[in-house]
């Protein structure tokens, strides 16, 4: 069971008990109560699904693919979900490593 907790500046926070019986709380930030509602559900389907040992519904799954990589972290640092492979981009082209040699 998780419940949400508004700061007085306007912020949400998650407070959730984990697999262990520990009591828990992710920083949310400043959203909407319906927003904060859905990040909820969903965490209490994460913690289900891991709880039971099996693999999220599609729905579920479909979320985790679409929510920002910052909610994302957030949940990962609490070992809700696996954390996410970041993409290293290419070596920026230097005009020393394209000009042509003679």
């Amino acid at each position: 069971m998780a419940s949400i907790s508004k700061d007085p500046n306007g912020r949400k926070r998650l407070l959730y008990v984990d697999g262990d019986g520990e009591r828990k709380k992710i920083h949310l930030g400043k959203m909407t109560v319906a927003d904060a509602r859905e990040v909820k559900t969903k965490v209490e389907n994460i913690l289900s699904a891991n709880g039971s040992r099996r693999g999220f519904d599609n729905a579920t799954a479909q979320w985790i693919a679409d929510i920002p990589d910052s909610l994302a972290d957030k949940l990962a640092a609490k070992g809700l979900i696996a954390p996410r492979i970041k993409e290293q981009s290419a070596p920026a082209e230097t005009l020393s490593s394209s000009w042509p040699t003679t």
